[in-house]
């Protein structure tokens, strides 16, 4: 299940990504890999929620957590200009999305239950 913890958080970097640091990165990290572990444990056990592609449990709290943060962070710094895109930054998406190419099929299928409720 650490991959698809991981998978969340590679999700919530993109909508931060360029804005902080790697400290901010590395805090965030932490603070959403609690965060996920206890979304994951009231989606499958509690609720009994299951989905071949974990649409709920890993990119929906990605997505929303990463877009929170994102909200937190422009109402604390108040950015003053646009960010400036780099050869550096365009490298990290392209990256990303390798990467994100790469875990697909393995999220196929991963989390559904070998037998019947």
């Amino acid at each position: 299940m650490a991959s698809y913890c991981v998978a969340s958080v590679l999700i919530a970097f993109g909508a931060i990504l360029g804005r902080v640091g790697p400290l901010e990165l590395l805090i965030m990290s932490i603070v959403q890999v609690i965060g996920y572990s206890l979304n994951e444990h009231i989606v499958y056990n509690i609720l009994h929620v299951y989905d071949a592609g974990g649409s709920t449990a890993i990119h929906t709290f990605g997505a929303y957590f990463g877009l929170t943060v994102s909200f937190i962070l422009g109402k604390i710094l108040l950015p003053k200009n646009k960010p400036k895109i780099t050869y550096i930054s365009n490298i990290f998406a392209m990256i990303g999305t390798f990467f994100l190419w790469l875990f697909w099929p393995s999220f196929n299928a991963g989390l559904m239950p070998q037998t019947p409720f």
